[in-house]
């Protein structure tokens, strides 16, 4: 009995070893793989070696739908399309979706910021030169010499009303730097001019005449643009400092040749005024262009801009007139000067045309730019001078005397003309 237990015992053990080793189990003949291999329970559980050259994913896969899609090819740098003109619902101000530099369309109507979309910082440039019709109001001179016996065509009498009457030219630049529709700009336009003018008559007489007109404004503000139904709009607010002057003056003189030496009948008189203003104040506007078509390169350009200046104005005239006859002779002057308080307001407006290049190399455009230009200066305050003198002549008539006057009132003054200018900006 016991004999038969031991067998059926030996067999179901037998059996069992023969189940837990598989076909790599454990023979009856030899001993088990694992024996005498101190590591080899972890060496069986090596992860599988991905091979060098994986096959493509099937179309099943989980990543089939990025690998189908398009690459989309980012817009050029600086390529800000317009939106297209119609009517219809704005989008959403701030709706950019496009990560590229460059690659932002513009809101359609409304108004929206102008986003750059990711755009580094961006260096902006330009110059322009002006090329304007001056002209300084309420600035009078009368100067007149007439003092020669028995020839009344030696008579000079020179006036005038207002300053300079002339084109003149200067250049206006600026520079500054922009990041997401947001810029710093300093301008700086400068203006200085002379001219004069030479009369002659009979006998040994002239009049000579000389006018100055000098202007010139430093503006450092900060800008924001904006997408205003299809048009891009640059509203800017900052710091000016402007300055102005004009000055003018007469020199006549007036000598008898005809008369037996050495007694030679003279006479003269002169007028000079000059006007200056210099002040700090601020400076505000805006600055459009509107493409003609959706992807124009030509753009109508518009824009205001006003200013407000604290200051002090200054008024000076000084006059003069001289007589010397066979029984004698006198001269006289006159003079003053007024400094005051004053408030200065400047209008500018701009009319013309833009054409623009989009740049490959950096996120901006190169532009060139023709359009019509008016400034308006109202420097006068409540300021005013005047000042006027007369010789008498010894002897009855002729000869006649000699007068000098001049007068300073509410001084403005009229720039009128056109810019043309070139630079760099988005």
């Amino acid at each position: 009995m016991r004999a038969q237990t031991h067998f059926v015992v030996t067999t179901i053990v037998t059996v069992l070893f023969s189940i837990a080793g598989g076909e790599g189990g454990v023979r009856a003949d030899g001993p088990s793989p694992r024996e005498g291999t101190p590591f080899a329970e972890v060496q069986d559980f090596q992860p599988p070696i991905a091979p060098l050259n994986p096959g493509p994913v099937a179309p099943s896969g989980p990543l089939a739908a990025p690998l189908e899609m398009s690459p989309t090819t980012p817009a050029p740098l600086g390529a800000y399309r317009a939106p297209t003109f119609g009517v219809g619902p704005a989008p959403p101000c701030g709706s950019c979706p496009a990560p590229a530099c460059g690659a932002c369309p513009a809101p359609g109507l409304g108004v929206c910021p102008a986003p750059t979309c990711g755009c580094p910082v961006q260096f902006i440039a330009g110059i322009d030169a002006t090329m304007f019709y001056a002209t300084a109001h309420r600035m009078h001179e009368e100067a007149t010499v007439a003092n020669q016996p028995g020839n009344p065509a030696t008579a000079i009498d020179i006036s005038e009303d207002d300053v300079y009457h002339r084109f003149t030219y200067s250049p206006r630049i600026y520079v500054g730097v922009q990041e997401d529709g947001w810029a710093l700009i300093g301008r700086f336009w400068y203006l200085s001019d002379s001219t004069n003018t030479l009369t002659t008559g009979s006998a040994i007489n002239a009049a000579i005449s000389d006018d100055q007109l000098k202007a010139y404004t430093a503006d450092l503000e900060l800008t924001r643009a904006f997408w205003v139904s299809g048009s891009k709009v640059d509203v800017f607010l900052g710091a000016r400092y402007g300055s102005f002057s004009a000055g003018q003056s007469i020199d006549n003189v007036s000598a008898n040749v005809a008369a037996a030496p050495p007694v030679i009948p003279t006479s003269s008189a002169d007028a000079l005024s000059s006007f200056s203003f210099n002040g700090l104040g601020f400076t505000t506007g805006f600055q459009g262009r509107t493409p003609f078509f959706e992807g124009s390169s030509l753009s109508l350009l518009w824009g205001a801009r006003g200013s407000v200046l604290w200051g002090e104005a200054e008024r000076r005239i000084l006059v003069s007139a001289s007589i010397d006859e066979p029984t004698g002779g006198g001269a006289v002057f006159n003079g003053d000067v007024e400094t005051n308080r004053a408030i200065a307001y400047i209008l500018e407006a701009q009319l013309g045309l833009e054409w623009r290049h989009e740049l490959r190399w950096v996120p901006m455009a190169a532009y060139l730019r023709v359009a019509s230009e008016y400034q308006y200066w109202n420097m006068g305050g409540d300021g005013s001078l005047s000042k006027s003198i007369s010789t008498a002549p010894s002897i009855a008539p002729p000869p006649t005397p000699s007068t000098a006057s001049a007068s300073i009132g509410n001084v403005d003054a009229d720039f009128i003309g056109l810019i043309v200018g070139a630079g760099l900006n988005w």
